[in-house]
């Protein structure tokens, strides 16, 4: 076999192999439907249509309004908003009138009786804490 007849085979074989490539295939449109999201689909169409096979017949989706968020108020800590000793605030109503005179008077019961008898106890008996060190 000849050179010239290796480059005759060689281009016959050349054309045999572009004869048998596919045609290139139409370039595909974009679907022109939208997202959940509001943005644009990606998709391809299908054959004789605009959208995709998820958007074909589909109307576009209705975007919702924003959910208003709930807030808690803020918990409030309870002041003294008085300087008359006769008026009652929110605090001297739930915890007493601590600008009271007769508020020193007041005597207070632990469940275990006394508590000024166990507190002189323990400062009698010498206890060494640990703040002491």
């Amino acid at each position: 076999m000849s050179l010239s007849e290796v480059l005759v085979l060689l281009r016959e074989l050349q054309e045999e192999v572009r004869a048998l490539k596919r045609p290139r295939a139409i370039a595909k449109t974009p679907c022109k439907g939208t997202t959940a999201k509001g943005g644009e689909c990606r998709n391809k169409c299908v054959p004789g249509s605009e959208y995709c096979r998820m958007h074909d017949g589909k109307p576009a989706p209705v975007a919702k309004p924003p959910r208003e968020k709930k807030t808690k108020p803020k918990r409030v800590q309870p002041e003294h908003v008085h300087n008359d000793t006769s008026a009652q605030c929110q605090l001297c109503e739930s915890h007493g009138d601590a600008t009271s005179a007769e508020m020193p008077e007041e005597s207070f019961e632990s469940a275990d009786g006394d508590i000024s008898e166990r507190l002189r106890a323990l400062l009698g008996s010498g206890v060494r804490w640990a703040d002491d060190e």
